[in-house]
């Protein structure tokens, strides 16, 4: 790791997410990451939004559950390490970060219990995520993916994300990968926080296996991907999950969102919402901003060619 430091240790230096299954309720599968269908970017031919989505908000963050010393929404920037980087070489890149889960998965299990392809198997559409002390996991992954894509946006990539509120159900896992798949995208990063046992923490950043048609021509660079956000993520003081894998890196061939992205694509589970230590870092909206920049800067070490293998 250390021989692939150079600038980027310096800019960042500077500024300083168990399979579910068709399960409802507090569910933390990594891929269950969605529910049925809600508005999807306009560039990605998938679907049509529903016109009847609850119109109730399962996942809203009470204000008084964040921490920190930004004032407005949680979408709001802190300074970002981001800006600080070149313009990337590739302008014409496009990134899809999807925002694990959605807000009113809970209220439609028929929906999200249903199968669908998630790479040559069948597997639930999706499930609710986890929450913890008044913090859904859906809403969270909302507000850091917007973090994230304005920090790769500052750096001249296209970012569409897989969904752009918190009040539908949806889209399902493979429809999300898709996304990626349609719009000819560079990389799909999946953002998620575990729910495990309150004893661990840390976080984790899962990529798919060799899977005939699916994944098999893309595992290794989706490897590098995974290796680049690992790598920005322990750069910035984030610890490796204490509970999973060795090294933060973990090979999964189950998670469906992966396996039909049709290109290079990683899963960070940022921490473990039932810990204390990462329940604090993911209310915080300094923290949240570490983590925004932490991850931009390992997308666009992987579109820079810089990282691992």
């Amino acid at each position: 790791m250390a021989g692939r430091l150079g600038r980027w240790e310096q800019v960042i230096g500077v500024a300083a997410l168990v399979i579910g299954g068709p399960l409802l309720a507090t569910c933390s599968d990594a891929d269950g990451d969605l529910g049925g269908r809600t508005t999807l970017p306009s560039t990605a031919p998938i679907g049509t939004p529903s016109s009847t989505l609850p119109t109730s908000v399962e996942g809203s963050v009470p204000p008084t559950s964040i921490t920190g010393t930004v004032p407005g929404s949680l979408a709001a920037t802190t300074t970002s390490v981001v800006a600080a980087l070149p313009p990337i070489s590739n302008p014409g890149a496009v990134v899809v970060i999807d925002p694990g889960h959605n807000g009113a998965n809970g209220a439609n299990p028929s929906e999200i219990n249903r199968l669908v392809d998630a790479g040559g198997f069948q597997k639930a559409c999706n499930t609710t995520g986890t929450a913890e002390g008044g913090l859904t996991e859906s809403s969270f992954n909302l507000d850091l993916a917007r973090l994230v894509r304005t920090r790769l946006e500052q750096a001249g990539v296209r970012v569409l994300l897989t969904r752009e509120d918190d009040r539908g159900w949806g889209p399902c896992i493979d429809e999300r990968g898709q996304v990626a798949a349609r719009a000819g995208a560079d990389a799909l990063v999946s953002l998620h926080a575990d729910g495990a046992d309150a004893g661990a923490h840390g976080f984790h950043v899962i990529h798919p296996t060799a899977i005939a048609g699916y994944t098999d021509t893309t595992a290794n660079a989706s490897a590098s991907l995974a290796g680049d956000l690992r790598d920005a993520l322990v750069e910035t003081d984030h610890t490796p999950a204490t509970y999973v894998g060795g090294d933060g890196l973990v090979a999964r061939g189950d998670l469906g969102t992966l396996n039909r992205a049709g290109a290079p694509a990683a899963m960070v589970e940022v921490g473990n919402m039932h810990n204390p230590g990462d329940l604090d870092t993911m209310t915080s909206l300094d923290e949240r901003g570490r983590l925004a920049d932490a991850l931009a800067a390992g997308v666009l070490r992987f579109l820079a060619g810089e990282g691992p293998g």
